[in-house]
């Protein structure tokens, strides 16, 4: 009985970060192909940032959407662009950069 248990709880771990995974995913037709994000990178309002292709985002990044209203982009970044390590970007409404765009490391 305790081991049928014990397989409960892993099955259900398991499941749950596999849920948790998904569900951070789910808006995937928001970053365009060939998309670096790196996996330190805080995406905070997932389905409100729109990233292009070609992109690439470096570790510890933080993109937070604060005004999130349905089915409107708070933060949109264009294609071919390059984030350095350690950006904050924070948004009240909209931030939009566009193509091409690079910033440094802080």
């Amino acid at each position: 009985m305790l081991t049928k248990l014990k397989k409960s709880i892993r099955v259900k771990k398991i499941y749950n970060k596999f849920k948790f995974i998904f569900e951070s995913f789910a808006n995937i037709s928001n970053i365009g192909k060939n998309t670096y994000i790196d996996k330190n990178v805080h995406l905070i309002g997932l389905k409100h940032i729109k990233v292009g292709s070609n992109t690439i985002i470096s570790d510890d990044s933080w993109l937070n959407v604060n005004e999130r209203v349905d089915s409107q982009i708070g933060i949109e970044i264009g294609s071919s662009c390059y984030i350095g390590k350690r950006n904050f970007f924070t948004s009240g409404q909209n931030i939009r950069i566009k193509h091409f765009f690079m910033s440094g490391i802080n």
